[in-house]
């Protein structure tokens, strides 16, 4: 004699099978990125930057706290290579803005990069910065900073259709240990060539607005 199950146990079935799938599909993808971070760090360790590259490229899409807690453990690493930092310099500036926006996290981020890139060792600087209202109200200021308030004024007026509350122009004199890397010679509008400093917002002392912007 032939049974039959009745279609809600079949979709029962069926609904289980489906759930023990996406929970394997899970587990394959946090293990890749498991080993995408670890070999993010042994890069590091190693100062090979091209398997720093591979491992970049495999995080891509990795959830935020997976690149978070991999800069953060490249932050407790000493790297001596200036040609290593040379070279995360340059990838920081052509790639550095997306790396940020998918880590959502600038304090992890500064740590890793306060490790990688070359140190600065200069004066401290008066630097400017095009920030979001939001942002300045918050005191969560972005990593990248300049010496030519013009440049801050450009990149205020770029900002201004994606902040409800405006934006403002900010200036600091920062201290030599809040700045983690100097850049001079890449062109940020029309032909004007930005000199960039890396600076970690936990170490600026005083940063006062010196002009607002609205739509």
């Amino acid at each position: 004699m032939t049974t039959h199950s009745s279609p809600r146990v079949e979709a029962l079935v069926c609904h289980r099978k489906e759930n023990l799938s996406c929970w394997t599909g899970l587990a394959t993808e946090f293990r890749q990125e498991k080993e995408a971070a670890q070999l993010l760090v042994g890069s590091v360790a190693a100062e090979d930057f091209s398997g720093l590259v591979r491992a970049l490229a495999r995080l891509q899409h990795a959830s935020p706290g997976v690149l978070a807690n991999a800069f953060r453990a490249v932050g407790r690493l000493s790297v001596r290579s200036d040609s290593f930092g040379r070279n995360v310099l340059k990838w920081w500036l052509e790639y550095g803005g997306a790396l940020r926006t998918a880590m959502g996290n600038d304090l992890a981020l500064l740590d890793g990069l306060s490790a990688m890139l070359p140190r600065y060792s200069g004066p401290p600087k008066m630097l400017y910065r095009g920030e979001t209202a939001d942002n300045r109200r918050h005191r969560t200021y972005g990593l990248s900073w300049t010496v030519d308030r013009e440049v801050a004024r450009h990149f205020a007026i770029n900002n201004l259709e994606f902040s409800s509350l405006g934006t403002v122009i900010l200036e600091t004199m920062a201290p030599t240990k809040a700045i983690l890397c100097a850049s001079v010679g890449h062109k940020c509008h029309r032909t004007s060539v930005e000199q960039e400093f890396i600076v970690d917002r936990r170490r600026l002392r005083s940063v006062r607005v010196v002009e607002r912007l609205t739509r």
